[in-house]
């Protein structure tokens, strides 16, 4: 038995009729005929009863058939991830804070455009996701600070901006500019705190008083929680899409305008797969100037 044979078979049961299988699988109907009895002879049995007009599973062919899907189904896997290794693969690291759909957007383009396979890893932190493009684990690091190596290319991406994120119901929502003593005794929801962004944030409040704080890793949590009014958040403007703006109130605050915000591309200038970097940056900065 080979695989035409046994999806031959599996089309036939189906199908319930010789001729609408062999359109189904684009073969003459002698060929599906041919099929089959060749499975009967190897097996010894007929596979399917003819009444009147209509053809059923035989014992045998009942019992053929749930090693028969195994079989054809471990086949085409085995045959698409041959194909996956064939096709050009990118991987790529991406610091936190980034809006899932702002990625979403990337691998569609790229699915649809350059047919390229794309790995998207999101690392703990800036710093995590440079050593991995250093190491060559990955391709191309998004990253927002970063060690300096000598030997890895920096592309500036675009200009990030930190704001004061509260709900529409928040009272702070009244304020045009927030300061530290809007801060005093106020819940502030961080976004991973051990990353170097967050780090300088909360050396920028260490004044205010009474600041009560609460760690959340996982984005679209941590805005549920402002969204319901929880407390406030501070977050890169990439990290909330145009859509999600009417849900919150963003404030510019002057407490976070020294924080260095830019993005950058990270990758080795003589890597095999540049021309995809490149692309895939070309992409994120078009996509940034729509945000």
């Amino acid at each position: 038995m080979d695989y035409d044979q046994l999806k031959t078979f599996l089309t036939v049961n189906e199908a319930l009729n010789y001729s609408r299988a062999a359109e189904q699988l684009n073969v003459t109907q002698p060929t599906v005929t041919a099929r089959i009895q060749n499975i009967e002879t190897e097996l010894d049995c007929k596979l399917f009863h003819k009444i009147g007009r209509t053809i059923m599973l035989s014992k045998e062919g009942e019992n053929l058939i749930k090693y028969a899907e195994k079989i054809v189904r471990y086949m085409d896997e085995a045959k698409d991830s041959m194909l996956l290794m064939k096709k050009p693969h990118l991987k790529i690291g991406i610091a936190p804070g980034f809006s899932p759909k702002i990625i979403l957007d990337l691998l569609y383009i790229f699915e649809s455009n350059y047919h390229l396979m794309i790995t998207i890893i999101e690392g703990k932190d800036s710093i995590e996701v440079s050593n991995m493009v250093q190491n060559k684990e990955i391709d191309l690091a998004i990253v927002r600070d970063y060690n300096s190596v000598p030997e890895l290319t920096v592309r500036h991406i675009f200009d990030d901006r930190l704001v004061f994120l509260v709900g529409q119901e928040h009272h702070l929502a009244k304020k045009v500019d927030i300061s530290k003593q809007d801060l005093h005794g106020e819940m502030m929801i961080c976004y991973i705190r051990n990353t170097k962004l967050w780090i300088k944030i909360e050396e920028r409040l260490t004044e205010v008083k009474n600041l009560r704080k609460i760690e959340i890793g996982n984005l679209e949590l941590l805005k549920s929680m402002v969204k319901n009014n929880s407390g406030f958040s501070i977050l890169p403007l990439s990290a909330i899409e145009k859509e999600e703006y009417d849900c919150f109130y963003i404030v510019q605050g002057e407490e976070l305008n020294e924080i260095h915000r830019k993005v950058s591309a990270l990758f080795y200038p003589d890597s095999p797969n540049l021309q995809n970097i490149e692309l895939f940056i070309d992409a994120f900065i078009n996509r940034m100037t729509k945000q």
